[in-house]
């Protein structure tokens, strides 16, 4: 196998559900990884109280700074294993991300059928964990703090290495075993899609009108299309337009990139303008940040392990304007746009976190109106599929 780009993989259950057979399975996955059980680390205190919960957390967040350690040398992912009993595991993943943000997680939950656990538990060597009264609640305890997109799996009638093949196809798509996409574990916390407004809809207390609606608060948030962020959205409606992309749905914030044409073209738009709301001393400096970023997945809440690109072509859109008495975001004309194919960034500009015009124009881009972008975007993406 490959190295994972995969941070960290929690297991959890009660004793007896099989993690630790299923971890060294899964581990065999991943040479380049880490398997951490934290009863290992208990154990190594010489006087260990099992029952005491205040020394369990005590060894968790021990075991915070040994994971950051391992990822922090290039081991990954880092597996860990233990009860994680009660609202541990998610203590346990805050603290790591308070260390780092942007850790890409996968979590696992064991649960297992009554007769199997106990059949499991009483066939333990005597030195294991064997209270069949204490690992039958934990057991059943353990759908109730279920953490978002944690995946639950019933091993009752798996093995350990058919459990372990279903966590690692998981890693490797989350959302999808058999080939079937399945809903979160908890689907009051998935993804909510927004549906799209008219501008009629009231704001209201219990269903009781307070006279003021949608609209009325488009009008208040939304009026200045020269500010810096309502441009960036105008621009982005303003290539769906002339690219032709459906826009019955809805702007998605934060996507990996902005549009995606009728062909599976996926474009990324990036604005700037000489003129800004407030007073200026002089004309603004045209930039365009063309910077690779780690995408977000709506339908996870994960994000990328890498930084990147994520789109095959970036639509730069340049509100050329220069007349602060008369300029106006709705007016086409004002707009230059240039079209550059991500991989002539990367292959002829040296990947930079930003173009200005004059980078622009030594890489042979130039600007094109908005009635001629579409056959623009689609003259950079007959280049490349390498057709002419």
């Amino acid at each position: 196998m490959n190295a994972s780009s995969m941070d960290i993989i929690t297991i959890r259950g009660a004793p007896g559900s099989g993690k630790t057979l299923v971890s060294k399975c899964l581990a065999a996955r991943y040479p380049q990884g880490v398997r951490i059980e934290v009863d290992s680390l208990r154990a190594m205190v010489i006087s260990v109280d099992w029952t005491n919960q205040a020394e369990h957390s005590s060894i968790l967040s021990l075991s915070t700074g040994l994971v950051l350690g391992f990822l922090k040398r290039g081991f990954r992912p880092v597996i860990v294993v233990d009860t994680f009993s009660g609202n541990k595991l998610e203590s346990f993943l805050a603290d790591l991300r308070s260390a780092d943000g942007l850790l890409d997680v996968r979590s696992f939950a064991l649960v297992t059928a009554p007769a199997v656990l106990r059949s499991r538990v009483e066939g333990r060597p005597a030195d294991q964990f064997k209270d069949l009264g204490v690992c039958e609640k934990l057991n059943a305890d353990v759908p109730k703090h279920a953490q978002p997109l944690e995946r639950i799996i019933d091993n009752s009638h798996l093995t350990p290495e058919e459990t372990a093949e279903e966590m690692f196809r998981w890693c490797q798509n989350p959302g999808a075993i058999d080939g079937v996409r399945r809903e979160p574990m908890h689907p009051d916390l998935g993804r909510r899609p927004a549906t799209r407004l008219s501008g009629t809809e009231q704001f209201h207390d219990h269903g009781a009108p307070l006279g003021f609606d949608v609209l009325g608060f488009w009008q208040w948030s939304a009026s200045d299309l020269l500010s810096n962020t309502m441009r960036g959205i105008v621009a982005e409606y303003i290539v769906a337009q002339a690219l032709g992309v459906p826009h019955k749905d809805v702007r998605i914030e934060w996507a990996a990139h902005d549009l995606k044409t009728a062909g599976g073209v996926r474009v990324e738009v990036k604005s700037a303008s000489y003129l800004q709301s407030w007073a200026q001393q002089k004309p603004s400096t045209i930039s365009f940040s063309t910077r690779m970023t780690r995408g977000w997945d709506p339908e996870t809440n994960g994000i990328s392990p890498a930084p990147r690109h994520h789109a095959d072509v970036y639509v730069l859109a340049l509100l050329a304007h220069q007349d602060k008495s008369t300029v106006d975001p709705l007016d086409v004309s004002q707009w230059a746009f240039y079209v550059l194919p991500t991989r002539t960034l990367e292959e002829q500009a040296g990947n930079p976190q930003s173009v200005t015009l004059g980078a622009l124009e030594r890489l042979g881009c130039r600007s094109v109106p908005f009635a001629g972008l579409r056959a623009a975007v689609e003259a950079a993406t007959r280049t490349l599929s390498g057709q002419q």
